[in-house]
């Protein structure tokens, strides 16, 4: 994150991912019952030594209380993302609060490590490897928001559903992006 100068307590990162076909092929499987499953995803909020110099924890020093949840989108998940689609979460929250920060800082709000010790191109074997990593994948941002000091949650002023990388090429990323209804003042504030 940066030109980020708003005093605040907390913040959320999440996204959705899946293949062009909408789905999660074994590979990506790191949901609670997957394969590979939840224990080889790892989703840090403090940045690390090697850059923590240059690129500090947005939650500066203080202590905090993360949730940290990689899934499937749940039937009432607002995001209008389709539910066979993997929605990774991190909530961080810091009730003492941020009151100053420096805009010309580039702060650390994250980092997703998805380790693919056991994912193998084609269909894989069962209790041996997890099938279709050479798939293309897409990552598209659905949420990036911000709980300023008097606890009222703001958007980071990114769009939600335009940001997205993918893996493995671009075609996963080709289709339909879901919508989600908003105001004209947050669309406005997108191209400021």
């Amino acid at each position: 994150m940066t030109g980020f100068d708003v005093p605040q307590k907390g913040y959320d990162v999440v996204f959705m991912y899946s293949n062009a076909a909408q789905g999660i092929p074994d590979a990506w499987r790191f949901d609670p019952y997957g394969c590979p499953g939840s224990p080889f995803v790892k989703i840090d909020h403090l940045a690390p030594l090697a850059i923590a110099a240059t690129c500090p924890s947005f939650q500066g020093a203080v202590s905090s209380l993360q949730i940290k949840d990689v899934n499937f989108v749940s039937p009432s998940d607002p995001s209008g993302f389709p539910r066979w689609n993997i929605r990774v979460s991190l909530y961080n929250a810091y009730p003492p609060g941020i009151a100053v920060m420096d805009p010309g800082v580039r702060y650390f709000l994250g980092r997703f490590e998805f380790d693919h010790t056991y994912s193998v191109p084609g269909a894989g074997t069962v209790g041996l490897s997890c099938g279709g990593f050479e798939q293309s994948m897409c990552f598209k941002l659905a949420q990036a928001e911000y709980q300023d000091l008097s606890g009222v949650t703001r958007n980071f002023g990114r769009h939600p559903g335009a940001t997205y990388i993918s893996f493995n090429g671009p075609e996963g990323c080709v289709g339909p992006t879901p919508t989600r209804s908003t105001t004209w003042g947050t669309l406005k504030n997108q191209y400021r």
